[in-house]
């Protein structure tokens, strides 16, 4: 007779933590379910189901992370396997900035890790700054802000390629973009 084997494996994933697991000689499952706990708190009911072998928690936020599988019988609980996972702390970042190039305007996708204070400038090639499209407190999270080719005196910038600088108290980002009349 086979021992009943079960696994959970854990990992981070953009925009949460993707987990997989298998099992095997578990002939009389009806049914799964997954929990959560953070760092060492207490465990919480995510997802119940029985065919799924993978599942996305989305956004736990950074920290260690623990996952739990339990396999149940009409009797209760046959197995489980524990997962570990550490998430990062969420970067200040361009994501991207569509379209590029653009005419007449582009949108920036950007995330902050924490609330606080936002700058979204754009500098031409020279460093010289051309306009501030953000200069705020923000959410932390992502966003989306338009930049519309024009200058801080809403007058149209030259074709050709412009830096738009991201920076947050935990950090900075740069992307290239191309203006083209």
């Amino acid at each position: 007779v086979a021992l009943p084997e079960i696994g959970l494996t854990a990992r981070p994933y953009p925009r949460g933590v993707l987990l997989r697991w298998s099992i095997r000689h578990l002939p009389r499952i009806q049914g799964l379910s997954l929990e959560h706990a953070r760092g060492d708190g207490e465990w919480s009911h995510l997802w119940a189901g029985d065919q799924q072998e993978e599942w996305l928690h989305p956004d736990p936020g950074p920290g260690v992370h623990r996952y739990r599988l339990i396999a149940r019988s009409a009797s209760g609980p046959v197995a489980s396997a524990e997962a570990r996972v550490q998430v990062a702390r969420p970067a200040t970042r361009i994501r991207s900035a569509v379209p590029n190039p653009f005419n007449p305007s582009t949108e920036i996708h950007f995330e902050v890790p924490e609330s606080g204070p936002v700058t979204l400038r754009v500098y031409d090639l020279a460093g010289r700054l051309v306009r501030t499209i953000v200069n705020e407190p923000l959410a932390a999270g992502r966003h989306i802000k338009s930049w519309h080719g024009e200058d801080g005196r809403a007058r149209a910038a030259a074709s050709g390629v412009y830096l738009i600088v991201l920076e947050t108290s935990s950090g900075r980002d740069v992307r290239r973009v191309a203006l083209v009349q």
